[in-house]
């Protein structure tokens, strides 16, 4: 299975640990605040993940970061690393 096939069903991960937090039925419920929280978990973790593993690509391979920054469609990708940081700090405060 090729990581283009795999990625894009973690991507909102932050979004659905928020939905469920501001979800009208059951608001406040133990179900619902065990499942934002789960998914806030989840969301950290793959942040974590993600960004470590970047963090190293670009460590040992410093000519890759030039070649990121470089490039007008890749760097783009930079901008992913504020959202995510977004979505898991309003999921945190609510």
């Amino acid at each position: 299975v090729a990581h283009t096939q795999i990625v894009p069903h973690i991507t909102g991960t932050g979004a659905v640990s928020m939905l469920f937090a501001a979800f009208p039925y059951g608001k406040g419920s133990k179900g619902m605040m065990a499942a934002s929280l789960s998914w806030l978990l989840l969301n950290l973790a793959l942040f974590s993940v993600f960004f470590a593993i970047s963090a190293a690509k670009y460590f040992l391979y410093p000519d890759r970061w030039t070649a990121l920054v470089s490039n007008p469609v890749t760097s783009l990708f930079l901008g992913t690393f504020p959202m995510g940081a977004t979505t898991i700090l309003n999921a945190a405060v609510e």
